[in-house]
């Protein structure tokens, strides 16, 4: 189960990074909001599927 989100992770730093530049505080920060909620209801559903 972790390994997937290692993979993202890894793979993610650099795009992740050059867009950190170019997005604003309140961009990131809404950013950081949804994502983790999105990646709970994904997982929520593959509980319960």
């Amino acid at each position: 189960m972790t390994g997937p989100f290692a993979g993202a992770a890894i793979l993610g730093a650099g795009p992740g990074e050059r867009l950190a530049v170019k997005a604003t505080c309140a961009r990131l920060r809404r950013a950081f909001a949804v994502v983790p909620l999105a990646v709970a209801a994904f997982t929520l559903v593959d509980v319960l599927t």
